[in-house]
């Protein structure tokens, strides 16, 4: 079957724009159960200065199944991008979310956040199509995890998983039959017919309805006359894009990703060596009271003996 490729912005949002698709992709990722998923009051795109569109941001409300019957709310924050450049705007858009109130229920109240971050590119030393960093509680006294939570930590701290849509097409066979496999696989730049890459020819099998919900969308965006001429445009700004900056771009921003990283090393080491020198000028201090105390001392001592 025919369908956009679902990397464009314009076929993302499309899907997305479905309850029932955007229950079932962040269900999926999150490999829980997605009651609903509203769309959030925010809707971002971001454009570089050349027009070309480089990021979708896209919030939801999502009410979740717990595994006691009863169910929870939290503000899913959604990013897609084809730029490591990408990666400040994520954390100011991050820090706005933090401020973002409960929009559904008219309730006063803050909500916990998960990220859901698809990359058109791959982040250095992460080989892994689909990666979920989580919060874990640890009792450090004792060692041990911890079972309850707490509003407090839900709400200042999130999960966040990161999908990197070049590395799709390395997930194992067995694994692309699972439910996660099958919704990544929607995602694998493979099977285009033409040199755009906005359009593929769908071929993997159909298993679930969800995923049949998916391609149908994706086959109308790649096939209706007024939605191809959306698709066509964006992908006219992506050659240009490409154009312009190609692999120099890349490679530019793959080298401000890892002395980003280094840098964060070195913080952590300067920190470090910060404590350290701490800890060195504590004990000078204290052999330096020691010191002080001795000579103290020998000065009694040497009075005392001199009356004698």
């Amino acid at each position: 079957m025919i369908i956009a490729n679902p990397i464009y912005d314009k076929a993302f949002k499309r899907l997305l724009e479905n309850e029932r698709v955007a229950c079932f992709f962040i269900g999926t990722i999150l490999g829980e159960t997605v009651l609903s998923a509203k769309p959030g009051v925010k809707e971002h795109t971001r454009f570089d200065d050349d027009g070309n569109l480089t990021m979708m941001h896209l919030d939801f409300e999502a009410t979740i199944a717990t595994e006691n019957g009863e169910s929870k709310t939290i503000l899913i924050e959604m990013q897609k991008s084809n730029s490591v450049a990408d990666i400040g705007r994520f954390r100011r858009y991050l820090g706005d979310q933090y401020s973002q109130k409960d929009q559904t229920s008219g309730e006063n109240r803050f909500l916990p956040i998960t990220t859901i971050y698809v990359l058109d590119f791959c982040l250095p030393g992460i080989n892994t199509a689909c990666l979920k960093v989580s919060r874990e509680y640890t009792d450090l006294i004792e060692n041990k995890p911890v079972t309850g939570k707490t509003l407090f930590v839900e709400n200042l701290t999130h999960d966040s998983f990161v999908v990197q849509v070049p590395l799709i097409s390395n997930i194992p066979k067995q694994k692309v039959r699972t439910r996660l496999g099958e919704l990544l696989g929607v995602f694998e730049q493979t099977g285009f017919t033409e040199k755009e890459k906005e359009i593929k020819d769908f071929k993997q099998p159909i298993v679930s309805e969800e995923i049949k919900d998916i391609v149908n969308i994706l086959h109308y965006v790649g096939t209706d006359p007024a939605e191809r001429k959306e698709l066509d445009e964006e992908a006219y700004y992506r050659r240009y894009y490409e154009f312009s900056y190609g692999d120099v771009g890349r490679k530019l921003a793959e080298k401000i990703m890892i002395l980003a990283e280094k840098d964060s090393a070195l913080a952590e080491k300067d920190s470090a060596l910060a404590e350290k020198d701490s800890a060195l000028a504590e004990k000078d201090s204290a052999i330096a009271e020691k010191d002080s105390e001795i000579e103290t001392l020998r000065k009694k001592l040497a009075e005392f003996e001199g009356r004698g």
